[in-house]
């Protein structure tokens, strides 16, 4: 979202990047022009206002209707690149455009409970659930055919400052 130029909801993000005629295929294939073995997507990152380019169930920050994310994934698998995400825990950018990008209201009422999401804490909870989402939806499809089915080939590296999903 805070990119140049700038956009400050996914609606107008996602629609310039389909308008732009973005395909995971060019960047996929970049990768392998310079024998790459996997990319990194830094996703649901603090810079971009925390968007999320997957259609989420979860509330909380806004997310796109088109599966940028999952066409990337599939787009790699196919030619046999592996995809590393960036997912952060740190909100402390929440207001860097002069607006709030975080809904703790909304995830509040999601969760049943107050949950700050511009706190240390509830914006952990929030990024941690996030972070199953993505596991959930995007489980490698190698092993069974269906991306949704099982987890096999799938590995999962956590630390304090950044989560990330290696597909293997």
């Amino acid at each position: 979202m805070f990119t140049a130029p700038k956009y400050d909801t996914c609606e107008s993000w996602e629609k310039a990047v389909t308008d732009g005629g973005w395909t995971p295929d060019y960047w996929i294939e970049e990768a392998k022009k310079i024998k790459a073995s996997y990319i990194v997507l830094a996703t649901f990152h603090s810079r971009l206002g925390y968007a999320r380019p997957w259609p989420s169930k979860i509330p909380g920050s806004c997310c796109t209707k088109r599966d940028i994310l999952g066409e990337l994934i599939d787009a790699a698998e196919a030619k046999g690149l592996k995809t590393i995400l960036y997912m952060t825990d740190d909100p402390k950018w929440h207001d860097e455009q002069g607006f709030e990008t975080l809904d703790s209201a909304a995830y509040s009422a999601y969760r049943g409970r107050d949950v700050d999401l511009t706190t240390r804490p509830g914006f952990g909870e929030f990024s941690y659930e996030n972070f199953f989402e993505v596991m959930h939806n995007y489980r490698s499809s190698r092993a069974s055919g269906s991306r949704t089915t099982t987890s096999t080939g799938c590995r999962t590296t956590c630390t304090r400052r950044s989560t990330r999903r290696v597909r293997t």
